[in-house]
């Protein structure tokens, strides 16, 4: 958890300097979605009385954190390493 939140204070920050360019909207418009998607896979995981419905809700949560972390890393250019001297603990 740590180093997500490491990566998206990055995103944040990278934003912040002013480079922003249409591939980062949409890269945040994209993630947004993806993570709209997430929370509904939980909804109807929650409320399935069958299994198909459970595991597809599941599987639409599971690719909307997928997606959503793969967007993070593509926005910062580069994927969080354990012991880097830059981040803070």
């Amino acid at each position: 958890m740590n180093a997500l939140w490491s990566t998206t204070l990055h995103v944040a920050r990278t934003m912040a300097k002013g480079k922003r360019g249409a591939g980062q909207v949409a890269n945040w418009i994209v993630g947004g979605v993806m993570g709209a998607f997430g929370l509904f896979g939980l909804l109807v995981a929650s409320r399935a009385h069958e299994g198909p419905f459970y595991y597809f809700g599941l599987g639409l949560f599971a690719l909307g954190v997928i997606v959503t972390y793969a967007m993070i890393l593509r926005t910062t250019g580069q994927a969080p390493r354990h012991g880097d001297p830059g981040r803070q603990h």
